[in-house]
């Protein structure tokens, strides 16, 4: 063939060279090395590694969109299989939603037209949970989907296939650390595994951000859930999976604040968190279930998946109720920021009542937090009242057992007092509640979901909750206790602070640390923005010398500053995600 082909303008076509792929590219090798006009076309799922190859990789069939190719394709062998088939628009939907499916694979949708003359679209759709089954009968069975698939599989090698098992218990995507251990291997084997599975095509490439992640098409990953659970494997793999997410979700404690950063990181296996919880709460593992949601749900706010994480919060919270009292009031202190998320209000005020009551120093304390926060808006001095008593309790837990935990549920009171402060209209006060809250989230190096990095911190410290020392191991904080707090006492207010002209207790708004003594400081700038209520747009910028100190009360007032510098963070448009990428500028 070689001799015949030195002179001729030909074009070879080697098809499914997967099959034979040693063969196909030593016939390919030969052929190049002979000068010839002669062009070779080899379709195969693995490249055939020759020099002279170029690739051409041959993505899958659109399904979006009025006129998408698989569905122009689902119409077309339908039309030939039933002659009488015509598109009715309300199908149009539901064909659509099929080859989507069906990830856009030409044989896959083949097989599924082939059976428009005894099943509707809707019918066709709804069967696709066992897409073998329903993609098997009828003449053209020897072609099947998984057929196609089982000569795929036979051809990896033992670890390949162990490998391609295990990654049917991801959704949505997997990078190489969760492949590791999920399939219980090292790094570097897991790394040579989905190398592998990436050349011959049973593996994608998607989107990740910052580290490499892959997926696999539907088909693929229902072919590989089915043969874990043929080889027995599929309790142990979601075990496995369970435990590297829980890891990954508790690695800053479980006290039910979950900390913004580690939500960025996580917000790409939200599909992955909800798949562990289930399997955990389906092995009534609700302790774990617990921990995993109430370390995570910032992965989901952050997706726009709150109402998902406060329904699997809820579920944790009244398995958890009767099991371990501590835990549930954290779940519920999860749920709260989901609600305020939610501006579901209604609930806000039941779980108040329950916080109030809690075994736990730290939760109590949120718990006159919360009740603050929902009786801001229409009674401001039953607020002030809660947020003084909360001031107490958490001057007496970080007296008595100092804890990360202690410290976020402090940096709460001048924030929700920040709040208080602004719905009176008293803006300055806001805004330097907001800078010491924010001042004292870079003092933990905790930040809550309310807040973000500052834009100055260096990346590797903004990427990983880990980065910077922290004054605190990892812990959940709370250990419970049943002594009660004192009364609170009110002193009066100041002539040069902020409550000489709002009325509000100095012991609210300028206090110490709790525990720690007032310390020389330097003074930096922050910047208010004010914008336009219709158009976001800054229309003009004040700056204050402000205070940072360890202070952890409301700074005294100041002056505009006319020679202030400007912060270097402030800017003159707004971001569109204010708590991903807002700087250390407090706005107004």
């Amino acid at each position: 063939m070689l001799a015949y082909l030195h002179d001729k303008k030909a074009l070879v076509v080697v098809d499914n060279c997967e099959h034979v792929v040693d063969g196909s590219a030593g016939f390919a090798e030969r052929f190049l090395a002979v000068p010839s006009p002669a062009v070779v076309l080899a379709t195969s799922r693995e490249a055939l590694s020759v020099d002279g190859e170029r690739t051409m990789v041959l993505g899958r069939l659109r399904s979006e969109g009025v006129d998408a190719p698989a569905v122009r394709l689902f119409i077309e062998r339908a039309a030939l299989v039933d002659p009488g088939f015509v598109l009715a628009e309300a199908d149009r939907e539901v064909i659509t939603a099929v080859c989507a499916h069906l990830d856009g694979l030409l044989l896959a949708i083949e097989l599924a037209a082939a059976r428009v003359s005894v099943l509707s679209p809707a019918e066709l759709l709804a069967g696709l949970s066992d897409r073998f089954g329903l993609l098997s009968s009828g003449r053209r069975a020897r072609r099947t989907l998984e057929t196609a698939l089982d000569w795929s599989y036979q051809l990896l090698g033992a670890n390949e296939q162990l490998v391609l098992r295990t990654l049917g218990v991801f959704v949505d995507g997997f990078d190489l650390d969760a492949v590791a251990a999920v399939a219980d291997i090292s790094r570097r084997a897991a790394t040579v595994a989905v190398e592998a599975l990436l050349a011959k095509s049973l593996v994608v490439r998607v989107a990740g951000g910052e580290r490499a992640r892959f997926g696999l098409l539907e088909s693929v990953k229902a072919y590989a859930e089915q043969h874990l659970v043929d080889a027995d494997e599929a309790i142990p793999t979601r075990d496995r999976h369970l435990g590297h997410f829980h890891a990954l979700a508790t690695q800053r404690g479980v006290s039910g604040f979950s900390e913004l950063r580690l939500g960025i990181r996580l917000r790409i296996d939200r599909g992955n968190l909800a798949a562990a919880f289930e399997w955990a709460a389906e092995q009534d593992r609700w302790t774990e279930a617990g921990e995993l949601i109430a370390g995570s749900y910032a992965a989901f706010l952050l997706d726009g998946g709150g109402l998902d994480a406060a329904t699997l919060l809820e579920r944790a919270t009244e398995a958890c109720e009767p099991r371990a009292a501590g835990q549930a009031d954290a779940l519920r202190v999860a749920l709260s920021h989901c609600l305020v998320w939610l501006n579901e209000w209604s609930t806000m005020g039941r779980i108040a009542s329950a916080l109030k009551s809690s075994s736990v120093p730290a939760l109590r304390a949120f718990g006159h937090i919360v009740e603050a926060l929902v009786t801001g808006f229409s009674d401001q001095e039953t607020a002030k009242q809660q947020l003084a008593r909360a001031r107490v309790e958490v001057d007496a837990v970080v007296a008595s057992n100092p804890s990360l935990t202690a410290d976020i549920v402090a940096g709460y009171v001048p924030w929700i007092g920040a709040r208080i402060a602004a719905t009176a209209g008293q803006y300055e006060a806001a805004l330097h509640g907001t800078h010491t809250w924010l001042q004292i989230q870079r003092d933990t190096d905790f930040y809550s979901t309310g807040a973000t990095a500052p834009p100055s911190m260096p990346p590797s410290v903004r990427s990983s909750p880990a980065g910077r020392p922290n004054r605190y191991t990892p812990s959940n904080g709370l250990s419970s206790s049943t002594s009660s707090a004192p009364t609170p006492t009110t002193s009066a207010p100041s002539a040069t602070s902020p409550s000489a002209t709002s009325h509000e207790p100095s012991t609210t708004f300028a206090s110490t640390p709790p525990g720690r003594s007032p310390a020389a400081s330097s003074v930096r700038p922050v910047t208010a923005r004010c914008c336009s209520p219709r158009s976001h747009t800054p229309t003009a910028t004040t700056t204050w010398p402000v205070t940072s100190s360890s202070t952890w009360g409301w700074a005294k007032s100041r002056q505009p500053s006319s020679t202030a510098p400007t912060s270097p963070h402030s800017s003159t448009s707004p971001t569109s995600t204010p708590n991903a990428n807002s700087s250390r500028s407090a706005t107004t």
